[in-house]
């Protein structure tokens, strides 16, 4: 993808003569290195370069250096009329000499900056790239329109090909204080992005570029030339960024076979207090989800959702293991395809329980537990393909049959926090995740009071377009410090590996192995270990 976007160099270069007047004026004025007898003629010089009378000034400014022929004060009004009046290899003379002389007087390298950026700007012109590229790199390195260098020093490494030096330039720019050229910063990095195969990166800063051009055009105090890049961008931006705008349905639905070696006695959704049944069996487990996904281009993205999961147990001595989960959530998420992105979550979930009559054994879902869980979250790029994430939750929790005892009550509030960093370059064997959370479980009891800390990596490896695996180890500890009885630590190791080999654009067949092992200080109620073996289907939408 590719689009043709040129910025408008005349505009930028009549900014920086303005910028390079006023400090000659200035400089007039406080050093008073100009002889008092010629202030009049340099006076009336810079009235007629004001005027556009540029023949008038050049007359008398070679009047003036016949008399002082390395006056810097006239050479540089000397330049920039030169300059305007289109006579910019005359100019780049004059410039050259400027340079020449504040080097042999030892002058600061800062002084000479702005000298060396009109060069820089005339030798772009002639496309004399190497020679405009040496000037950009020494105004840029010496503190003179940093970020307008930047951005042609990257204009030169893109059309040279050098994607990572144009990489390195633009995002210069996007550092530098020269806002009105971060909308083209950011379209040029997109550019050098979908170069060098970054697709993700492309799309951030095509949607930061469109930002930040529509927010140029909004701006009645700029110019309608100041506007005619960003307009450009704009309009640019929107075609690459047009196969995002739309708004879809999504869904999932799953037929999952499992055997378990020793069921939970709780459902996954209900956070500490880890227990198992004790026994095996297999088990079918059918679940899926709808959602609906707002278009990532609007300010905030909005995505709602329903989830659900059902699982049969073979084993009739495990069917109070049964579950039925229902889970309705509420994303919004502001800038969705920007490199910083932030949001808010809403969810609630109902849990059903198989509850066996012991007279007829026969089952009835009865409701388990209800929650509603909320908090905000980011993501954000800490560098190319590397994201850092966080979230954190408040969970109010209800339990519908709750002990009698208040010592053994489960509902109540838990908190939880999670941080991570996630590599998404796409690789074949190493994407890996790292991710680092803390949780408080609040209950009305003091069986169950918990503070859960964990760590958790992640690797995802790509075989082919059509077939993945993810590799997971998960380490948690448990500790139950208010329990009557005494206090309780558990110590939980997860580990899963897992595959999915897609066979058509709706179908894909997945396989999962997992181990888990609880080593608890009350060992014999609550140590255990388990073994999952899984294959199922998977049609997706």
């Amino acid at each position: 993808m590719k689009f043709s976007l040129r910025p408008n160099f005349d505009m930028h270069s009549s900014m920086v003569t303005s910028l390079l007047i006023g400090t000659i004026l200035m400089g007039s004025v406080a050093h008073a290195e100009i002889p008092n007898d010629l202030e009049p003629d340099y006076s009336e010089a810079v009235l007629a370069f004001n005027s556009k009378d540029y023949n008038r000034a050049l007359f008398m400014l070679d009047q003036l250096l016949t008399k002082f022929p390395k006056q810097a004060e006239f050479l540089e009004l000397k330049a920039l009329t030169l300059k305007s009046s289109k006579k910019e290899s005359e100019a780049a003379a004059v410039y050259g000499n400027l340079i020449q002389s504040k080097t042999k007087e030892g002058k600061p390298k800062s002084e000479i900056a702005p000298y060396a950026y009109e060069l820089g700007m005339i030798r772009f012109k002639e496309k004399k790239m190497e020679q405009a590229a040496q000037y950009f790199t020494y105004s840029a390195a010496n503190g003179f329109n940093e970020g307008t260098s930047r951005f042609y020093l990257g204009l030169i490494a893109y059309e040279n090909g050098q994607w990572e030096s144009a990489q390195a330039s633009f995002s210069g720019v996007l550092s530098s204080q020269a806002e009105d050229l971060k909308p083209a910063a950011h379209f040029y990095l997109a550019q050098t992005f979908i170069k060098t195969q970054y697709p993700q990166g492309a799309i951030q800063n095509y949607f930061s570029a469109k930002k930040l051009s529509a927010a140029v055009l909004k701006d009645e105090k700029l110019s309608e030339e100041n506007k005619v890049l960003a307009r450009q961008i704009d309009e640019n931006s929107t075609k690459a960024l047009a196969p995002f705008d739309k708004a879809q349905f999504f869904g999932n639905v799953s037929a999952i076979t499992t055997y378990d070696s020793n069921v939970l006695a709780i459902p996954t959704a209900v956070t500490g207090a880890i227990e198992t049944s004790g026994k095996s069996t297999i088990r079918e487990n059918i679940s899926g989800g709808v959602g609906y996904a707002s278009s990532p281009l609007n300010s905030v993205q909005f995505v709602p959702s329903y989830r659900f999961s059902l699982n049969r147990n073979f084993n009739a001595d495990s069917r109070s293991s049964e579950f039925a989960e229902n889970s309705l959530s509420l994303y919004a998420t502001k800038d969705a395809l920007a490199r910083t992105s932030y949001g808010a979550k809403v969810e609630a979930n109902l849990i059903f329980q198989t509850d066996v009559d012991p007279v007829t054994d026969e089952g009835t879902y009865r409701r388990y537990s209800h929650s509603i869980a909320a908090g905000p979250y980011f993501k954000h790029e800490i560098k190319k393909q590397w994201v850092l994430g966080g979230e954190v939750f408040f969970k109010p929790q209800t339990f519908a049959r709750d002990p009698s005892s208040e010592e053994l009550k489960r509902s109540g509030n838990s908190y939880l926090s999670r941080f991570f960093v996630q590599n998404n370059a796409g690789r074949r064997w190493w994407n890996p995740m790292l991710a680092l959370r803390y949780e408080r479980v609040d209950t009305k009891g003091t069986e169950y009071n918990a503070g859960i800390v964990g760590a958790q990596v992640y690797n995802q490896m790509n075989f082919s377009d059509k077939t993945r695996a993810v590799a997971l180890i998960d380490y948690s500890q448990y500790s139950y410090s208010e329990r009557r009885t005494g206090s309780r630590t558990d110590k939980l190791l997860f580990i899963q590996a897992s595959g999915v080999r897609r066979l058509t654009s709706h179908w894909s067949l997945l396989a999962i192995v997992d181990y888990t092992k609880n080593a608890s200080n009350v060992e014999d109620q609550f140590s255990y270990n388990r073994v999952t073996l899984s294959a199922g289907v998977t049609y997706s939408f």
